[in-house]
């Protein structure tokens, strides 16, 4: 079984629910202290919340699932056949806004990039799937790995020289 996790996006509202539901806790009503309770409750659990791709290999079957606690959340698909394992760059834009005497006004940031691991399938309905969203470093391995498992070729468009890594290079490295 292959697992791809995403990094938790939850702290920031987890935090807020248990800062919530602790100063719920002062207040003298029976029904507000347990309310409280269960915010604090919620509050721990989303800290331990976490999302990503499970690929089942012997039975042919991948999921996007949602993982609370201990409890994983997400229907199993069947698997096309993967035709090659491609990395994509994905630009994101840094708009800053810069206070001005009309209020705000957008000024240009530069641009982040974001790394996508699609598997590309050949005849199915489905084209590809993005298993994985991440770094460069972190999604380069996560895909030297996904095509050496799936035997397959990888197409690296992480820079603006996109080029095929063939699976002897893979097996080298």
């Amino acid at each position: 079984m292959i697992e791809l996790q995403r990094k938790s996006q939850g702290n920031k509202f987890s935090m807020f629910l248990l800062l919530i539901g602790g100063a719920v806790m002062f207040v003298e009503n029976l029904y507000a202290r347990l309310g409280g309770l269960l915010v604090i409750v919620l509050g721990l659990i989303s800290i331990y919340a976490r999302s990503g791709t499970q690929i089942d290999m012997d039975k042919r079957l991948w999921r996007k699932y949602v993982k609370l606690a201990w409890f994983y959340f997400g229907t199993w698909t069947p698997l096309p056949q993967v035709d090659y394992v491609a990395i994509i760059r994905m630009r994101l834009s840094q708009l800053k806004f810069k206070p001005s005497q009309a209020g705000f006004t957008q000024e240009d940031g530069g641009y982040q990039h974001n790394y996508n691991i699609n598997l590309i399938f050949k005849d199915s309905a489905l084209r590809y799937l993005t298993i994985y969203t991440g770094e460069l470093d972190d999604t380069l391995e996560k895909s030297r790995q996904m095509a050496l498992t799936f035997q397959t070729k990888l197409y690296d468009c992480s820079t603006s020289r996109k080029h095929w890594i063939e699976l002897d290079e893979l097996k080298k490295k």
